[in-house]
């Protein structure tokens, strides 16, 4: 299971790769937000599911293998319009360390 559209590229090129490469693989798709009926699902049925990494843990009938496919995914910060000061400073703070 993969999201197979609307998500990101990296998802699409991900995506693309395994239709080009395994044109036998049958590909289900996954909603564009994963939740615990998702992960119940592909548990029940055996299926395998393509995720971040920071759902490692989010079954413990899961067992997590990293992809070397070359594919990274950009994060960001979302903040509010009208942070706080403190958030401001965070920041400005992040923005010296990570040099952005």
């Amino acid at each position: 299971m993969i999201i197979t559209t609307g998500d990101s590229k990296q998802n699409q090129d991900l995506l693309n790769k395994i239709r080009n490469k395994y044109n036998n693989v049958e590909i289900l798709d996954a909603p564009f937000f994963y939740d615990i009926n998702v992960f119940n699902k592909c548990e029940e049925n055996g299926y395998l599911l393509i995720t971040l990494e920071c759902w490692k843990d989010v079954h413990p009938a899961f067992k997590t293998i990293s992809l070397s496919s070359g594919e990274t995914i950009p994060y960001g910060i979302i903040y509010s319009k009208n942070a706080s000061k403190e958030a401001l400073n965070f920041l400005e703070i992040l923005k010296k360390v990570i040099k952005i």
